[in-house]
């Protein structure tokens, strides 16, 4: 399969990153070189390829400094951990109990999912949003610190230090500076935004709010979901945007607007590369269920479903067992299968984070075991 001009595009990126720190690191070298007698000061040739290794090390370092510091200040905002990344071990929380999984995030190095507890403030938001900087830098300065005292003959250290000064300086600028890459928003850029109250700003702010309503009990039928958006506009779509657009999707289920529904599945998936790979799941199962309980087109189903086989089978919350019952149904029908599957969903609908969207997965759920139970009765 040919990769996509937005995958093509984030390999470029992390490419340009490290070539960028190469290139730093050998402008730095050449200065040395001109300045001073790297022999003289013990600096060995292998020295120099230890320092371009630690380089891609530093970059590991750097990325879960930035994703602990959001966790750090999540924390003291009084936010709750959703999931936690650090290269390929990856741990979440599903049905109130830590789960945990290997697998290489193609597109992070880190990752730290968090979620109110409480009505959240701008000022939360903010102090969450800006962690994972404030982290990078307080790291720059300890390292700088740790150049400075340590000893003229430790030579190698002293490099190996600024390689990693080098890398996150890179990083924490690039997070810094408000812009967007390839939809993704920056932290520096929701930052900004949410500061100056722009309109993007707002959509986040927004998101904010809905996360917390639905956290509360909220049902998707009673939220406000009045954005002002036009789906219909590709320039102004970004992950924000598409969050928006999810929350809409939702609301349309729980009314049963399935001509809008049908609206908001073609968009999600028109835009599905704007996603970052490790979130693509969640829509994939909406991708399922649709094609699988609504449009009913089989080959559709079996598209997404081979895409998240391995990660559906083991979602064990009543989202992922609502979305595999309504695929055994409709697309294998294995009547049996369905309704196991709707029952262990039912039996852990309390456990779900988000209370308002669990009352639209009981929902749903009831009407799968409504087909099912229909059948049995014909039969």
């Amino acid at each position: 399969m040919n990769k996509t001009s937005n995958e093509k595009n984030k390999n470029k990126k992390r490419i340009l990153f490290f070539i960028g720190c190469i290139v730093v690191c050998f402008l730095g070298g050449v200065f040395l070189g001109k300045t001073i007698s790297l022999k003289s000061i013990g600096f060995r040739p292998i020295d120099f390829f230890i320092i371009l290794i630690s380089l891609y090390v530093w970059m590991f370092i750097s990325i879960n400094i930035h994703e602990f510091g959001h966790f750090i200040f999540g924390k003291k905002a009084k936010y709750k951990l959703i999931g936690y990344s650090i290269a390929c071990f990856n741990w979440f929380y599903e049905n109130g109990k830590v789960k945990f999984y290997l697998k290489f995030n193609k597109e992070i190095g880190g990752l730290c999912c968090m979620m109110p507890t409480k009505e959240s403030s701008r000022k939360d938001h903010l102090l969450f949003i800006s962690g994972g900087v404030i982290f990078n830098f307080i790291s720059i300065l300890l390292m700088l610190f740790g150049v400075f005292l340590m000893p003229s003959g430790k030579v190698l250290l002293k490099g190996i230090l600024i390689a990693g000064i080098v890398v996150t300086s890179l990083l924490a600028i690039m997070n810094f500076i408000p812009i967007k890459s390839i939809g993704i928003a920056t932290d520096g850029n929701i930052f900004w935004s949410i500061l100056r109250n722009e309109p993007s700003g707002e959509i986040y702010l927004k998101i904010l709010d809905v996360t917390n309503k639905l956290r509360g009990g909220l049902s998707f039928k009673d939220l406000d979901l009045d954005s002002n958006l036009n789906i219909k506009s590709s320039e102004k779509v970004d992950v924000a945007t598409i969050q928006i657009v999810l929350y809409e999707y939702f609301k349309d289920l729980d009314l049963d607007n399935i001509e809008e529904v049908k609206n908001k599945i073609k968009f999600l998936e028109n835009h599905i590369d704007i996603i970052p790979e490790y979130s693509r799941p969640g829509f994939y199962n909406e991708f399922i269920y649709y094609y699988s309980a609504i449009e009913l087109k089989e080959e559709k189903a079996k598209k997404y479903f081979t895409k998240t086989k391995k990660l559906l089978l083991n979602d064990k919350d009543i989202n992922g067992r609502r979305t595999l019952a309504s695929y055994k149904l409709f697309i294998e029908n294995d009547y049996e299968e369905a309704k196991i599957c709707c029952f262990d969903g039912l039996s852990v609908k309390d456990k779900f984070p988000f209370k308002g969207q669990a009352l639209l997965e009981e929902k749903l759920i009831m009407g799968i075991l409504d087909k099912v139970n229909g059948r049995n009765n014909n039969e």
